[in-house]
C-alpha cells in the first residue's frame, strides 16, 4: 500500500459519506439480488443507520474523502437490532452469539483505491482491536484475506462461508 491511511470511528453523521460508497461497493453484488440503486439503498439504509450508531465502525478518508470503511457490531447491539440488521445474520445467530465481540457486516472499499491493501489494513486494525470478529463473506478474494489472518472458516453454503477469529 502507498499510503499510511489513518482509521477514524464513524458515527452517524458520516452517513451521507458511507451510504454512497455502500452502494458503489454494493450494487452489483449478487448477495443482494437487487439491480436498482434506490432499492438497494431503501433495503440497507436501516442496517448501516443502526450500525453508525453504536460507534463501532471505522473509516479511512483520502482529502476528506471516505475511501474505505467497515460496519460493524458488537454482539448486544446485533441483538438489540436483529430484526434490522439484513444478510445472514439471523441465520447465524446462534453461530455468533458463543464468540461473537464484534459482526464484521461488511468492508467495503472504493473502487479507485482497490489492491492497495486498505481492507487489508482495516481488517488488521480490528483484528488487533478486538479479541473476537465474526463475519460472512461471500467472494473468495475476501475469503483468503480472512484466510491469511488465521480466521476460522465455515462453510455456510456454496459460495458463502462464515469466518471467525
Amino acid at each position: 500500500m502507498q499510503m499510511k491511511p489513518h482509521i477514524k470511528n464513524l458515527t452517524i453523521l458520516n452517513k451521507p459519506q458511507v451510504m454512497p460508497l455502500f452502494l458503489d461497493c454494493f450494487i452489483n453484488d449478487p448477495i443482494y439480488q437487487i439491480a436498482d440503486r434506490a432499492e438497494l439503498e431503501e433495503y440497507v439504509t436501516p442496517s448501516v443507520e443502526k450500525a453508525l450508531e453504536t460507534n463501532l465502525c471505522i473509516g479511512i478518508f483520502d482529502n476528506h474523502k471516505l475511501i474505505g470503511a467497515c460496519i460493524l457490531f458488537d454482539s448486544v447491539s446485533l441483538l438489540d437490532n436483529i430484526n434490522t440488521v439484513f444478510g445472514a445474520v439471523p441465520y447465524m445467530i446462534p453461530k455468533i452469539l458463543p464468540i461473537a465481540g464484534i459482526y464484521l457486516m461488511n468492508i467495503m472499499v472504493a473502487e479507485k483505491y482497490r489492491r492497495m491493501g486498505i481492507a487489508s489494513y482495516m481488517l488488521d486494525y480490528l483484528i488487533n482491536k478486538h479479541n473476537h470478529i465474526v463475519a460472512d463473506v461471500d467472494n473468495k478474494n475476501s475469503l483468503s484475506m480472512y484466510n491469511k489472518r488465521g480466521f476460522t472458516i465455515i462453510e455456510l453454503d456454496k459460495d458463502y462461508w462464515l469466518v471467525r477469529k
